[in-house]
């Protein structure tokens, strides 16, 4: 006898997500300490001198930026199906 069974497929497990990050911008380039000197004309006092010294502020950090996306699933694709047919058999003689 003939006997056909069939399976049910097995459902697509959810792949993990894939997260595309961006790297944040490079920060500015780092400027040294600037020394000012300056002379003051002459006063009462004697000669003085007097050193400033200027430190640029640091940049603020920039905020990271993420990008998550969903990447949508394959479209699945159609299946073939395959037909044969069977041998014909001679019934068994006893």
């Amino acid at each position: 006898s003939l006997f056909i069974q069939f399976y049910r497929p097995i459902p697509p497990r959810t792949p993990s997500p894939i997260v595309v990050r961006e790297r944040p911008p490079t920060p500015p380039e780092y400027q040294p300490t600037e020394i000012i000197t300056k002379k003051l004309p002459r006063g009462p006092t004697p000669l003085r001198r007097v050193i400033l010294r200027h430190t640029s502020p640091l940049p603020a950090k920039p905020r990271p930026v993420i990008i998550e996306k969903w990447l949508p699933y394959k479209e699945a694709k159609e299946r073939r199906v395959l037909y044969q047919r069977m041998q014909q058999t001679r019934p068994a003689q006893h």
